[in-house]
């Protein structure tokens, strides 16, 4: 069993990569971590340093988001630049979905290596009907040779 900083310290690994379910996963984790900062924050009586607890929330989060996206985008094929699109408003909406959503590269590849499999063995396969189909036309052309032997014996 692994503990909280050594999972914390394999996922931002940023040479490795990482499945949609685990960016899902650590996204939400993050996404907790960020409501929970702000929710404590925004308590009566804490207004004086609130501004600057919200500033370094963002920051923390922001953070936390590439550091979990760059491992995510290069499984998923993508540039690890286009992390820096969680920093644009809206913008960054739509690109954690796409990270959230676009398949492994891995998977992807798996894919189209079994349909190739699929295609090549139902290749043979024809070559082996045709074959067969060839034979049965010479059996057939042998026999109305015989045939016309007899008839004319």
């Amino acid at each position: 069993m692994e503990t909280a900083l050594e999972y914390v310290d394999k996922t931002c690994e940023l040479e490795s990569e990482m499945d949609r379910a685990t960016y899902a996963l650590n996204v939400g984790i993050v996404m907790f971590l960020a409501y929970a900062v702000s929710h404590g924050v925004s308590q009566p009586g804490t207004e004086s340093g609130a501004a600057l607890a919200y500033a370094v929330g963002f920051i923390c989060t922001a953070v936390a988001l590439i550091a979990v996206s760059i491992p995510r985008a290069k499984d998923a094929g993508l540039a690890p630049w286009t992390t820096g699109l969680l920093l644009i408003p809206f913008v960054g909406f739509i690109a954690l979905l796409a990270y959230l959503l676009t398949p492994s590269r891995a998977a992807v590849l798996a894919k189209r290596e079994a349909a190739v499999a699929v295609q090549e063995a139902e290749i043979e396969r024809n070559k082996q009907l045709a074959a067969r189909e060839a034979a049965l036309k010479e059996r057939e052309a042998r026999l109305a040779e015989r045939e016309a032997s007899v008839k004319s014996a």
